[in-house]
């Protein structure tokens, strides 16, 4: 994704299927900013900013060697083993992840990967809310 692509999937397939809040550095946050506003850039929104800094972050670890994960499900169930699968905003009643974007995009990565059902990703979907409900 080029830095002024805004869309909610990039071209290189990476959607927004996480909700999160973070606590940063107003001093890191102004100099990322400048960053992509000194690119030629604007930015949209504070997840904007956020989503584009991760995305950086990633391309970084993939461009040094670092494995990075291919699959939606695979860094689900990573963060999941984590302990951090909810992405619940501090209980606020947000939802846990934005669980439609991440079944569909699990359901398009299984698809091209090896021809699964649409019922059978809803049985796995049932399942991942089935436990965001057993975590504390």
């Amino acid at each position: 994704m080029g830095i002024g692509q805004t869309a909610r999937e990039d071209t290189a397939g990476h959607s927004k299927t996480a909700v999160i809040e973070a606590r940063v550095d107003i001093r890191d946050l102004a100099n990322f900013a400048r960053f992509i506003i000194d690119s030629g850039d604007h930015i949209t929104s504070r997840s904007d900013l956020v989503w584009r800094a991760f995305r950086s972050i990633t391309e970084s670890l993939r461009l040094a060697g670092q494995t990075i994960f291919d699959t939606t499900e695979e860094a689900h169930s990573y963060v999941i083993g984590l302990g951090l699968g909810s992405m619940n905003r501090s209980g606020r009643g947000g939802r846990p992840m934005n669980s439609f974007t991440l079944a569909k995009k699990i359901e398009h990565e299984a698809k091209s990967r090896d021809g699964v059902t649409v019922e059978e990703l809803m049985e796995v979907a049932k399942g991942l809310l089935s436990m965001k409900r057993e975590l504390p």
